[in-house]
């Protein structure tokens, strides 16, 4: 692992150009943990020992950043595997950022079912407007920041991964 804490998880050459996938799995106290101010997609307060995942990769061809940021993009079936990973932990971690990335970060309650429309841009996105209100508590869609939780074998297999302990000002620390 890098000192900014990304690891090389894959490599490949494609028409001559060598690429590189480096990935960082951090897991922080959520910034929305601090009591009633804040609760979870089940409407319940948060507790402070909450955690906040955050998936991001940089993919670098050469010398040079081909793309940066949250998640991690699929591989060519061609890559050579660095640091212990391999394509089904790729893949898992590729669930993870699905389901997981920024999961302090969610506009609808467990209760919503979520309607999309389609942007000015042509992109199908939540609607604030059609999103019916959460039948237990009246709340509306995007109306706050609400946490899922991280359950804990989702905690222990991201820590399994490689995924680092920060703290809020983002300096690494080691678990036991």
């Amino acid at each position: 692992m890098s000192s900014n804490g990304y690891s090389k998880v894959a490599t490949w050459v494609d028409d001559g150009d060598a690429f590189e996938m480096l990935v960082r799995i951090s897991l922080t106290n959520s910034q929305t943990a601090n009591g009633d101010a804040f609760r979870t997609i089940h409407h319940k307060p948060v507790d402070p020992d909450t955690l906040s995942l955050a998936i991001t990769h940089e993919l670098r061809k050469g010398r040079t950043w081909q793309s940066m940021g949250a998640g991690v993009p699929d591989v060519p079936d061609s890559v050579t595997w660095r640091n212990g990973w391999d394509r089904a932990k790729y893949e898992r971690l590729q669930e993870f950022s699905q389901d997981w990335h920024l999961n302090d970060l969610r506009a609808g309650c467990a209760h919503q079912t979520v309607v999309y429309e389609t942007d000015r841009f042509g992109r199908s996105v939540p609607s604030l407007s059609k999103t019916e209100e959460c039948p237990l508590t009246g709340y509306r869609y995007g109306q706050a920041w609400l946490v899922a939780k991280l359950p804990e074998e989702v905690v222990h297999e991201l820590y399994e991964l490689g995924a680092v302990r920060t703290e809020k000002d983002w300096t690494e620390r080691k678990l036991a």
